[in-house]
């Protein structure tokens, strides 16, 4: 879900069927009239992060915002452990120049 406050100019953007990645967006209308693609998402734990789930959202739009729980963990971003999706999803932002912004300290405990 997206809470979107009335005032900002925005539609709801369809986004592509995607392998595992479950997903909504909105394109918001910036001043200097570019348009700015939010993403709310998801990833379930037991599938694998497709790298063309990841194509079909950064396409869209030359700026993209996308925030939510990917379930991919790995050292670089504050885990104590690595794993699969960990690995992909750092691969894809470090070779598509994106950047990762995250929490200092893990967010689940054991």
């Amino acid at each position: 879900m997206l809470l979107v406050r009335c005032n900002l100019r925005h539609d709801a953007f369809r986004l592509p069927k995607m392998t595992g990645l479950e997903a909504t967006a909105v394109s918001l209308q910036l001043r200097n009239l570019n348009q700015l693609l939010f993403v709310s998402a998801y990833q379930p734990p037991p599938v694998s992060i497709a790298q063309s789930d990841l194509d079909a959202i950064f396409s869209q739009h030359n700026a993209v915002i996308l925030a939510g729980d990917l379930n991919s963990k790995h050292m670089a971003w504050s885990n104590i452990s690595v794993k699969k999706n960990g690995i992909t999803l750092l691969f894809y932002c470090l070779n598509n120049s994106i950047t990762m912004t995250y929490p200092d300290q893990p967010t689940h405990f054991p």
